[in-house]
Order: structure tokens, then sequence, then C-alpha cells
């Protein structure tokens, strides 16, 4: 495929799609690409910075997955996706994608609202690369019970884990700045 880039709102409040697969040659994604959308199965082919509002208030998004190599996830990327308790990852080395699942291991930010109102649940272990976790990151995803911080995160943002279900955290050195009520 030749497709480089999407726009903004691109299929902005389409209730007809159910499944959407970006290409690998897709570098660049707008601005609420896939908001307010009735898809419930997304592969975002090859781009490395997963814009803001994405897939934002796209309730019924289950099934998504990001390239390993992703840097960024924008803020509100996965706002309200109720269904989406986990990203599959694609361009893992020695695996199949979709194969394994987590944060991707290149991310280095990911930004306010991001994955507030997901479904995730359990253990969220963040790559050794973040540097930034937004205000209200995993706010109201319920289900976290725990979170591994990782050495080299510099700020954690106000409200990022509010209404999740952790009661311990362990603080790296490295953190230098932490918002108000993170929990």
């Amino acid at each position: 495929s030749q497709l480089r880039e999407v726009g903004e709102q691109a299929f902005y409040t389409n209730l007809k799609l159910k499944e959407v697969k970006f290409p690998k040659s897709v570098e660049k994604l707008g601005a609420g690409v896939l908001s307010s959308t009735t898809v419930q199965v997304v592969d975002f082919g090859g781009a490395t910075v997963i814009p803001r509002d994405a897939l934002l208030s796209s309730p019924q998004a289950y099934d998504v997955t990001v390239s390993d190599n992703v840097t960024k996830i924008g803020d509100g990327a996965f706002m309200a996706c109720l269904g989406l308790g986990e990203l599959k990852l694609a361009d893992v080395e020695g695996a199949q994608d979709g194969e394994t699942k987590g944060l991707p291991s290149q991310l280095q930010e990911i930004g306010s609202s991001a994955f507030s109102g997901t479904a995730f649940s359990g253990e969220i272990v963040m790559p050794s690369g973040v540097k930034t976790i937004g205000d209200g990151a995993f706010s109201l995803a319920s289900g976290i019970t725990s979170v591994q911080l990782n050495v080299g995160l510099k700020y954690l943002g106000g409200s990022a884990f509010a209404s999740t279900k952790i009661t311990e955290l362990t603080m790296p050195d490295s953190v230098n700045s932490v918002g108000e009520g993170v929990f």
C-alpha cells in the first residue's frame, strides 16, 4: 500500500464501521481518526504515534493492535473505550502480530486520559523508556490492581491512577514531579 497519512477525524462518528486495519505503510494518523465510532477491531498499522482522541468515545472497541514501535500515545487516545482491556502488539521481534500484549516497548509518553475509562485490568508494566504519564492517564480503569513504574520515569500526572484498585506503589528515584491525587 502507498497510504502514508490519514487526516483528522477521517472516520469521526461513522456508525457503520466494525473493523479498520491501516496498512504498515501508514506513518501518520490525524487526531480523532476513529473517535465516536462503533468500530470493534482496529489495527493502527505502522503508525508510531497514536494521536490525540484516536478512539475517543468508541465504547465497542475491544480488539486494538498497535506497533511495538509506538513512542507516544496521545491525550484521550483510548478514553471511554469501555471494552478495551489490553493492547495487542505488532512488530515484536520473534512473535506473530497480536501474540504479545501490553504497552509498546518503545513507548516514551502516555498522554492525559489516554486510557481513562477503559477495561484495563490486573498489572500494568511500564516499558523502560516511559518518561511521562499524563494526568488521568489510567483513571477510572477500575480493574487495574497494580502498576510497575519504570526507572527513568520523570513525571507522574495528577489523578494518573485515580479510581483504580492499586494499593501499593514503588516510586522510582528518577521521578522529579508528581501531580495531585495520583490515586
